[in-house]
C-alpha cells in the first residue's frame, strides 16, 4: 500500500472531484509533500474524516514554481479549483478506480 496518496478534503473540492469537474488537486511545495507524494499511483480523497472516499489513479505531478515563468499546464492552473500563485504540487487525477482495483495495485 506504499504506493497509495490519501488526502482529506473539504465537501466543497470532494464534490467537484467526485462530479469530475475538478480533474488536478493542489499542495504546497515543501519537503512533506515531496516525502508524501513520491512514488504515488493512486489518490484516496477522503470526505473529511468520514468513511466516504473516492480512488483516482494519479496520472501525473507539475510542480509549478511561481519564480520560474512557466506558460504550460494554464489550462490546469485554476483558482477556482483552488489554486495560488506559490510553489505547488499539480496532482494531475487519471480514471477514476474502484475500491478493489486500488487494494489490488
Amino acid at each position: 500500500m506504499k504506493n497509495i496518496l490519501h488526502l482529506v478534503l473539504k465537501k466543497k473540492w470532494f464534490d467537484m472531484i467526485a462530479s469530475g469537474e475538478k480533474t488536478v488537486e493542489y499542495r504546497k511545495f515543501s519537503q512533506y509533500w515531496i516525502d508524501r507524494i513520491s512514488g504515488k499511483k493512486v489518490v484516496v480523497f477522503h470526505l473529511g474524516y468520514t468513511r466516504k472516499i473516492i480512488i483516482f489513479e494519479l496520472k501525473n505531478v507539475i510542480v509549478h514554481l511561481k519564480n520560474f515563468h512557466q506558460e504550460t499546464h494554464e489550462d490546469l492552473r485554476k483558482p477556482e479549483w483552488g489554486f495560488t500563485e506559490e510553489d505547488m504540487f499539480l496532482l494531475v487525477l487519471g480514471k477514476r478506480l474502484p475500491a478493489m482495483e486500488a487494494v489490488l495495485l
